[in-house]
């Protein structure tokens, strides 16, 4: 699949291993003409933290009922995006 550019909110993130941290995202658009609610992904450390928005390179690895799982390459909290003047 493909790497897209998402600005999402984070409403659930936990470490699943060494380094390795599980997160849930709200979403609402569409993708390859597919709905897309919600956002299931995996990353390394240091993770996210819940409530905050973030800015996420995820490569795509499927969409089922309008949740897509993917893994996050990159990601920057959308907060020092923003403050970077």
């Amino acid at each position: 699949m493909r790497t897209v550019v998402v600005v999402s909110k984070c409403v659930r993130a936990r470490e699943t291993g060494p380094r390795v941290w599980q997160g849930d995202f709200r979403f609402q658009g569409c993708y390859a003409g597919e709905e897309v609610r919600e956002l299931h992904l995996v990353g390394p450390a240091p993770g996210w933290e819940r409530g905050e928005e973030y800015v996420l390179y995820v490569k795509v690895m499927a969409i089922t009922a309008g949740v897509m799982t993917g893994e996050v390459l990159r990601c920057r909290r959308l907060a020092e995006l923003v403050s970077r003047r």
